[in-house]
């Protein structure tokens, strides 16, 4: 289910808000939410992700180790959340990586009343527990995990998935967040079975927007996105 509003109104973007009961059941809904599972679902299935690891505040330093040794620019992702979760991307040093860490830990009481936040779904915020920094900040607790991805060079893109069929993919602006021009026509038969066997990776999803990055000249050159 989707749900689309102006930009005056709210919601005031698309934003995923739950399997539709008939087709995507409850607990597809839950592993596409949490996103060290999925990706352990991609893997199974050998759909290509970035490589990444998942860390608590805990072991930041050993996120720190992690980003070094994956080689920077480094994606950080909320562990548990939306599709696509909130993110942080460009992060070239462990100090922005630690401050990308404060960012995402750093909850919203708002955003526990349904329907306030279209990037937070009414079931999702059950999961949104928290405790308090030395600050007095509302923040994620000790052990929420965050995922660190290598962050891949090229061109953004998101595509809808509705069973076995691409419906629409659209290119993304620089900052991923919106689509600027459609590349539906452009992409190959490859390119929508790879993105059609992102979804059967998660077994009982039915519908999903799924972003992957292409070369810049993939479309020439005959490439796939990753």
């Amino acid at each position: 289910m989707l749900l689309a509003g102006r930009s005056r109104s709210v919601p005031a973007e698309i934003s995923f808000t739950h399997g539709v009961p008939e087709a995507s059941d409850l607990a597809a809904v839950t592993f596409a939410q949490d996103h060290r599972l999925k990706r352990a679902l991609l893997d199974r299935a050998e759909v290509p992700t970035p490589p990444g690891a998942s860390f608590s505040w805990q072991s930041l330093k050993k996120a720190e180790k992690y980003a070094e040794k994956l080689g920077y620019p480094v994606v950080l992702r909320e562990g548990v959340g939306e599709n696509p979760v909130r993110a942080i991307g460009g992060i070239t040093s462990g100090d922005e990586l630690r401050s990308a860490f404060m960012t995402l830990r750093r909850r919203d009481k708002a955003d526990r009343t349904p329907g306030s936040n279209p990037y937070v779904v009414s079931y999702a915020t059950t999961r949104l527990t928290f405790t308090y920094d030395d600050d007095g900040h509302e923040v994620a607790p000790l052990k929420s995990r965050m995922l660190v991805e290598k962050q891949m060079p090229g061109r953004p893109i998101r595509a809808f998935i509705v069973g076995d069929s691409l419906i629409a993919a659209v290119e993304l602006d620089v900052d991923h967040s919106t689509g600027v021009r459609s590349v539906t026509d452009e992409l190959s038969a490859d390119d929508a079975a790879l993105f059609v066997r992102t979804l059967d990776a998660v077994p009982g999803l039915a519908f999903a927007s799924i972003d992957a990055v292409a070369n810049p000249n993939a479309y020439q050159e005959g490439e796939s996105p990753s």
